[in-house]
């Protein structure tokens, strides 16, 4: 028969058994938040890395699908089309490069300001956000030369790259880079006016050189 101390005793040791395995379960919640935390901690460079290259493909897909929605019309209506970029900003655009070119682009630029910034902003005539044009490379040649020759129109910081009736345009490069300095070329082959992507190896191309332009 147990007695009146012992019993007391039992119970002592018990509960003190109990309180001993609370504090090491606490111990180890904590220890797994602060792994939960540093795990976290670590991952979110990576994953707004991430975010930041999938803009920058996304700006290039944009711009190349532009360039081949320029040539498409161009063939279809018999008339020279354009893709205009701002060198060292976002906007661009794609129209019939005509005398009412300016409306166009005065007409862009108020749509232009009434889109706000976000992570998903993949607008029509602008890029997303931290990526920029930062460098081209357009051929001058004779068409190009008389086609800007004869429309009289100010594109202000807009230049042209141009889409013949023909299917062909201008050779052309445009270089696209984002924040943490990754840069994507947009290539048009003149020939075809088959536009591909690419990426640059050490952001290079990125200096804003130019072979001829168009108007400035």
């Amino acid at each position: 028969m147990v007695s009146t101390n012992q019993f007391v005793l039992q119970q002592s040791n018990g509960l003190k058994s109990r309180t001993s395995q609370c504090g090491f379960t606490l111990l180890e919640l904590i220890m797994v938040v602060a792994i939960l935390v540093l795990v976290a901690a670590l991952s979110i460079p990576a994953v707004s890395r991430s975010f930041t290259s999938q803009r920058l493909n996304k700006a290039a897909d944009q711009v190349r699908t532009q360039m081949n929605r320029a040539r498409i019309q161009s063939m279809k209506t018999g008339e020279v089309h354009a893709f205009f970029y701002e060198l060292g900003g976002e906007t661009f655009r794609m129209a019939e490069f005509n005398e009412q070119i300016q409306n166009i682009i005065d007409g862009g630029s108020s749509r232009r300001e009434q889109v706000p910034q976000s992570n998903v902003n993949f607008g029509r005539d602008r890029l997303p956000r931290d990526v920029r044009f930062v460098g081209h490379s357009v051929s001058e040649d004779a068409r190009a030369s008389q086609t800007m020759s004869e429309v009289s129109a100010d594109t202000g910081q807009l230049l042209p790259i141009l889409f013949y009736p023909d299917g062909s345009s201008q050779d052309a490069t445009l270089y696209l880079q984002n924040v943490k300095g990754d840069t994507l070329s947009v290539n048009l082959r003149g020939l075809t006016g088959a536009a591909s992507v690419r990426p640059v190896e050490g952001g290079s191309g990125s200096s804003g050189s130019s072979g001829g332009s168009g108007r400035r």
